[in-house]
């Protein structure tokens, strides 16, 4: 576990007087999973409740040391209802509303509970859409700004999108993960890892190819692991048909047992919400982390790469020398530090708190 959760389980029990929080996770999987309980985890004072709709082939329940009340519901119109129900039950109760549509579903059934919005990549940043319906989200996002207390944003560029939009306040709280690196590898470790949804926005399709790319400087054969499972309507056949060890889904204590003795770690997706927790997991266990440059990450100090051959001769110097290894981790730790000093500056329980005063008042 790491420190923001170990630090739930020691308050919660002492502190009774805090914000009811009615979390909404349209989307049960993949990175909401981690990010809604990682929110949890930084409030330990507040009385979390989740409503959510799982994701086909995902098995992880949400955490009770985090959420005294977990409700799934089979979809957007029983997740309408139900948030309305659980508003019944408590007059001063705030919204967190995790992505998109949990943010357009809890604007629209919300009486006057505060909307606390944490959109984990706007749905108008994907690039495997076209341009009308980017448009369109894109307007959506301009419309709900002012039904919306407060927007957390999940690092700068998140942040100053949100801006751009008109959300009236704008909080940038990356996610980090505190994990202890005492861990023993679950195998032994491949060459290349990585770590998502196997679907369009994690780019499977770049990941071969950097490792292809790897093999061809090497002059030898790269062991590579995906550390997930494929999103519904999604192939994998991409990465089994070219030899990508994948692990289907995990729980978080496995995922760090697996990245453990890794050599490289690589972010591949095409586009991102900010600095994902899984690079903090892997920097976390001095894994040097090598991402591909997207707009999302250009505000952090890893080492990132414009095009795919760059990123190719950065992972292959770094597994064939010990001092560029060594200088990439050293980076990498740095950055990751950078970015979990700006963490500790948001106390969500008191921003949770004073929603609720203001609605006393």
């Amino acid at each position: 576990m790491g420190e923001g959760r170990r630090r739930a389980n020691t308050d919660r029990a002492g502190d009774r007087t805090g914000a009811t929080v009615i979390h909404v996770a349209e989307a049960w999987g993949g990175g909401i999973v981690d990010a809604c309980e990682w929110i949890a985890s930084q409030s330990p004072g507040s009385h979390h409740t989740l409503i959510y709709v799982e994701r086909d082939g995902v098995s992880r329940k949400p955490d009770p040391e985090l959420f005294e009340r977990a409700i799934q519901t089979d979809g957007r119109l029983a997740m309408a209802r139900t948030i309305r129900s659980e508003l019944k039950r408590s007059d001063n109760a705030v919204i967190h509303a995790h992505s998109s549509w949990a943010g357009l579903l809890s604007r629209i059934v919300n009486g006057k509970a505060p909307v606390v919005y944490s959109p984990h990549c706007f749905a108008f940043e994907r690039v495997d859409i076209g341009t009308v319906t980017r448009t369109v989200f894109q307007l959506i996002e301009r419309a709900g700004a002012h039904r919306t207390a407060v927007l957390i944003a999940n690092g700068g560029r998140e942040a100053q999108t949100a801006d751009s939009l008109g959300y009236r306040r704008v909080v940038n709280l990356p996610m980090v993960g505190r994990r202890e690196p005492d861990l023993v590898a679950a195998k032994p470790g491949a060459e290349l890892t990585t770590i998502g949804r196997i679907a369009s926005q994690k780019d499977p399709g770049y990941f071969v190819e950097l490792r292809d790319r790897v093999q061809q400087l090497m002059g030898r054969e790269i062991s590579a692991r995906w550390i997930g499972g494929v999103d519904l309507g999604f192939s994998d056949s991409i990465l089994r048909d070219a030899g990508v060890e994948i692990t289907g889904w995990l729980t978080p204590p496995e995922v760090l047992e697996w990245v453990a003795d890794s050599g490289v770690y690589v972010h591949t997706a095409a586009w991102e919400a900010g600095v994902p927790l899984s690079i903090f997991d892997a920097a976390s266990l001095e894994i040097p982390v090598l991402v591909r440059a997207i707009p999302s990450l250009e505000w952090s100090a890893f080492p990132s790469y414009p095009d795919i051959a760059a990123h190719a001769e950065a992972v292959a110097e770094c597994l064939r020398s010990t001092e560029a290894r060594k200088s990439h981790i050293k980076q990498t730790v740095l950055a990751a530090q950078e970015i979990a000093d700006l963490s500790g500056d948001v106390d969500l329980c008191e921003l949770y708190r004073d929603l609720t005063n203001n609605q006393r008042d």
